[in-house]
């Protein structure tokens, strides 16, 4: 009898551990799956837009199809990288047919069949006109998704070298000889010439950084459409006033670093923590940038989970860390 209750006790003890391991290893990958959840979550989220860098925009390499900015982690001495994509959602651009004064707030002329010395204003000869409604093709096309997005568009203007603005705008109007883009009485920052250089897009921005605030020890993986400029800038004082998408929690930091380099015959490369480069110094001097000459684009994530969710993991700190790499794949048009 003794030793039935002896057998049957080491039974009971047997059974007992072995579940204890099982609840420990169940727990153990679950706090993993956590962890690498919110890891993959980010790069699957951001990554297909790094590729898509440019989409639309492949006519110009100078034109900031992506740009990158660094800025201060409140209550610490590190840095974090807010990143903003610019896709074009028409793939078509229109001309800029009558200069732009700085502080003005008038309508953008983007077609004049009176001036034959305006190349690319009169749409006769490439883009043949609608016979139903009388409209330019190219004009109708970007009528109707201003239409689709309910009424008013963002659009990016650009003089080819240096100067550019996003806008909104409202209407398109056209008569026999012009058409107009209505900006809703927008005041222009810089002034853009007819000089056949200039062109207007349809495009979308989506910026991605961290939102931790004073005296955390995480933050939050955030999203903005179509930011206002200040989020591009990299100030993030204001942006509780701003609609955001909550990509992922308990990041510690959100960094990217874009590898450029010089010329596709050249072995030297350059790794910039700013796009386009600024006081970073990341180029010599005798090197120009253009995001063609993006080979790729290094996104480092690091994760701060719960003390207690970590230990259960059993992951350690470099575990934490998510360096991928992307390829935009529109720097191979150039």
């Amino acid at each position: 009898m003794l030793a039935s209750i002896a057998i049957s006790g080491l039974v009971v003890g047997v059974a007992f551990s072995g579940f204890d391991v099982y609840r420990q290893s169940f727990v153990r990958d679950q706090s993993r799956s956590s962890v690498n959840q919110s890891l993959t979550g980010v790069s699957s989220l951001i990554g297909p837009d790094i590729l898509q860098i440019g989409q639309g925009l492949t006519d110009d390499p100078n034109f900031e199809a992506v740009s990158v900015v660094q800025t201060n982690i409140p209550g610490t001495d590190d840095k974090s990288s807010v990143i903003t994509i610019t896709k074009a959602l028409v793939s078509a651009s229109l001309p800029i047919c009558a200069d732009i004064d700085a502080g003005t707030t008038d309508d953008i002329t983007v077609m004049d069949t009176t001036d034959p010395d305006l190349g690319g204003c009169s749409f006769v000869d490439n883009l043949p006109r609608n016979t139903p409604d009388g409209w330019p093709d190219i004009l109708k096309i970007f009528r109707d998704n201003r239409v689709k997005s309910g009424g008013s568009a963002r659009a990016y203007i650009y003089d080819g070298s240096e100067n550019y603005e996003i806008f909104d705008y409202t209407d398109e109007t056209y008569d026999s000889s012009k058409a107009f883009m209505e900006t809703d009485t927008h005041t222009w920052q810089h002034d853009y010439s007819k000089n056949g250089t200039g062109r207007i897009h349809i495009v979308e921005q989506r910026t991605y950084f961290l939102h931790r605030k004073d005296g955390e020890d995480t933050g939050a993986l955030k999203l903005i459409v179509d930011p206002p400029q200040e989020i591009v800038d990299g100030d993030l004082s204001n942006v509780d006033d701003y609609d955001t998408l909550t990509l992922a929690e308990n990041i510690a930091n959100f960094e990217v670093v874009v590898s450029l380099i010089e010329d596709v015959t050249e072995d030297a490369t350059y790794e910039c923590r700013v796009i386009p480069p600024g006081d970073d110094e990341c180029l010599p001097d005798e090197v120009s940038y253009s995001w063609a000459n993006i080979q790729y684009i290094e996104m480092i994530t690091t994760l701060a989970p719960e003390e207690e969710e970590l230990r259960r993991s059993g992951l350690t700190e470099e575990d934490l860390v998510l360096t991928e790499r992307f390829f935009p794949r529109n720097v191979f048009s150039f």
